[in-house]
């Protein structure tokens, strides 16, 4: 009698397990329709989580989009989607949980950690206007940080290296282009971070540097997201600055732009105080760090994509230098132009 009981409740368990973890979960979810990336994605999160442990995540989900589409189940609970259109939907549909929080920094709200669509809205809309691809083809503080970050910081330092036959990470170094531009776009070029010339925080100039070592760095510091005391003080660095001198510096474009506005949020209907200038700071940091973030790891991931495709196409290398040959010297075509040279249709 008392092993029937046993062998019973048994039973119950296993059923109700299977009924949990199998049958709810290829059955009954709003998912069901969903393609699975492998059958294993059904019913546990763990078949994602092994490959992201063997470095075959991202080329496992690759292949899954395109085998069944933009839209491709991950785990019982998860999906991922590459569609344009199925992202949009979800960033103005969707609503957040409290996971954004860890996206905060300072403790302070971001666009990216806000959880209401208004917040967010609001705080884009300060921003969209200098962001906009008109406003960066034609801003003339853009293009002088264009060509400091590449023509004065860059390019002398791959001269450097290919003359001295070393060796460079180029996704690293693709993050420290990111990071520079991103930064005196932010901050004025007079402020902004050098750690294309100087290894991350390594202060040491890479012309210094023994010809063995490659360019990379392992240095202990976390540069690739910027700690948070460095960004702040960029900030305040920022704020406290009067001075401009044309021939080498430029306005810090999205400082000015979003700490003013921010700053007449805060002080809408209250006293001017201490503590609302140190909120509008955070809250000025906050977002300027989270661009940092994004920047060091779009532009690395873009042009180190670029630069390998250009590498393994000679014919679209000749393309291009046959292409800047017919221009007169001295002359510099303008963003606008660059926009749609001959050889765009052959990069695409």
């Amino acid at each position: 009698m008392q092993l029937w009981l046993v062998v019973t409740g048994l039973a119950a368990l296993l059923a109700a397990a299977i009924h949990r973890y199998l049958i709810q979960p290829l059955l009954r979810s709003p998912l069901k329709t969903i393609p699975l990336a492998h059958p294993l994605c059904g019913v546990t999160h763990l078949y994602f989580q092994y490959l992201a442990k063997q470095g075959r995540e991202l080329n496992a989900l690759h292949a899954a989009h395109k085998r069944y589409g933009p839209i491709v189940g991950t785990a019982p609970n998860e999906v991922s989607v590459i569609s344009l259109e199925g992202l949009r939907q979800i960033y103005t549909s969707c609503t957040k949980t409290d996971f954004y929080h860890v996206f905060a920094n300072f403790n302070t709200p971001n666009m990216v950690s806000m959880l209401d669509h208004k917040s967010h809205s609001a705080q884009k809309k300060i921003l969209s206007g200098i962001y906009s691809k008109s406003y960066l083809q034609h801003s003339e503080d853009v293009a002088r940080i264009s060509k400091i970050v590449i023509c004065a910081r860059l390019l002398p330092l791959l001269e450097h290296l290919v003359g001295q036959g070393r060796s460079a990470n180029v996704y690293r170094l693709m993050q420290f282009v990111g990071i520079d531009f991103q930064t005196a776009f932010q901050f004025g070029v007079e402020r902004s971070t050098r750690l294309v010339e100087y290894h991350g925080h390594e202060g040491v100039h890479y012309s210094t540097k023994d010809v063995s070592v490659p360019y990379d760095t392992n240095d202990p510091r976390d540069h690739d997201l910027l700690p948070e005391d460095e960004i702040l003080e960029m900030c305040k660095a920022t704020l406290s600055s009067q001075h401009k001198d044309e021939s080498n510096t430029t306005d810090p474009i999205v400082f000015e732009k979003l700490y003013s506005s921010l700053k007449d949020q805060d002080s809408l209907g209250k006293d001017s105080s201490n503590d609302h200038d140190e909120n509008t700071i955070l809250r000025t940091a906050s977002e300027l760090r989270d661009h940092i973030i994004a920047a060091q790891e779009t532009t690395a991931i873009t042009l180190t994509y670029t630069l390998y495709h250009l590498s393994q196409r000679p014919d679209l290398q000749s393309a291009l230098r046959h292409e800047l040959s017919t221009l007169a010297p001295g002359v510099h075509p303008s963003p606008p132009d660059l926009d749609s040279p001959p050889p765009s249709s052959t990069l695409s």
